[in-house]
């Protein structure tokens, strides 16, 4: 459920400002934090260190997090740009000069690990990885193993992430690894426009490819042709790509032949299904009469009321979808207020009460009013 402290009392009375020491506080953290940064630049420039990683921009975000966690009870899975919020833990410059230059006396390695690399067993600093989104799954681990060694806890575990590492699969098996256990796991995701260096116009925006195994490939493929309307536009190192139109994001499905594949099949750890895009009720009607010409059985249309669905089995037993683009998410709902409430579809309302008592109590920010905006 959704709450905001306009509605609910109790929020009412949580703290909204900070106190001048509070903002001195944060001004010095994220001050040193941009200090630190530009000698260490300095000093690569003069070959007296040879590697360094800018946390510059991120200082505000990562202050605000450090501050408001609790260092040696909570838990953090930094990433390497992480300065302000390991600073605002308790680490200090001097750690990370000496962490730098790769010096014995480095608190967080004895200066076997890379510059940026900032550990404190003392704080719960949990060592990172140059390799980008590795951090995500230990941290969902270190939540649900904390939950076993201290049921009653009410540590958090917040790991951090730049934008460019939300398009790798350990973002999103990480997400639903927390949310299947309802796991205390804070994603910090920093957005700095920059993928290390891949401008956010060429990052990953989508799901590019489907990749299929088949034990016997040539039915699945006749599926996709005379069914589906794919056509082969490549084949390489036992993979054959298939795609859509003039493929892209979205429209491209690769298959290759293992003999001795297990037959698609339901279960954890797999993928449900795959799900086509069709643009109207006319053109899902159209597509599952071509997949009846071809001898393909499926589903009767089913109204999911925001869209409709068709589903099937291609040959190896994948599951597949279409599911058309209306009519949407506006069809009950203001666009401008979307996500505020509970919406359910008209099957379920009669057990709206039960599902609400389930729901976890999400707190959204209060609606500036004249008497306290500014």
């Amino acid at each position: 459920m959704l709450t905001s402290a306009a509605t609910d009392p109790e929020l009412r009375e949580l703290p909204t400002r900070l106190e001048a020491p509070d903002l001195i506080r944060a001004f010095r953290i994220m001050y040193m934090s941009r200090r630190i940064d530009d000698r260490e630049i300095l000093l690569k420039r003069q070959n007296k260190i040879f590697f360094q990683v800018s946390g510059a921009g991120h200082e505000g975000i990562q202050t605000a997090a450090g501050m408001a966690l609790r260092a040696g009870h909570d838990w953090f899975f930094p990433y390497y740009r992480d300065r302000a919020l390991s600073l605002a833990l308790g680490m200090t410059a001097e750690d990370m000069l000496l962490q730098a230059v790769g010096a014995e006396s480095d608190p967080s390695s004895g200066g076997r690990q890379m510059p940026s690399h900032w550990s404190s067993a003392q704080l719960h600093i949990v060592s990172p990885s140059s390799a980008t989104g590795t951090q995500l799954l230990p941290a969902v681990g270190c939540a649900h193993a904390n939950r076993y060694l201290d049921p009653a806890s009410d540590a958090v575990t917040l790991t951090s992430v730049g934008e460019g590492a939300t398009s790798e699969g350990e973002f999103w098996e990480a997400i639903n690894a927390a949310c299947l256990e309802a796991l205390p796991v804070i994603f910090l995701v920093q957005d700095n426009g920059f993928a290390i260096s891949v401008p956010v116009e060429h990052q990953i925006r989508g799901l590019h490819t489907v990749r299929i195994s088949e034990r016997e490939r040539a039915r699945t493929e006749q599926l996709l042709t005379s069914g589906m309307g794919f056509t082969l536009f490549a084949e390489e190192n036992g993979w054959k790509r298939y795609a859509v139109g003039e493929g892209g994001s979205g429209r491209v499905l690769d298959v290759e032949e293992l003999p001795n594949v297990p037959r698609g099949a339901w279960g954890t750890g797999r993928v449900h299904h795959v799900a086509w895009r069709v643009a109207d009720d006319a053109a899902e009607l159209a597509a599952r009469k071509r997949l009846h010409e071809v001898g393909t059985r499926t589903t009767e249309v089913i109204d999911r009321f925001w869209f409709k669905s068709v589903y099937f089995n291609e040959p190896g037993g994948a599951l597949f979808e279409l599911a058309t683009d209306g009519p949407g998410f506006g069809i009950d709902e203001n666009m401008e207020t979307l996500g505020k409430e509970l919406i359910l579809p008209p099957w379920l309302e009669p057990q709206r009460a039960e599902i609400a008592r389930g729901l976890p109590t999400l707190v959204t920010p209060a609606e500036p009013t004249p008497a306290s905006a500014g």
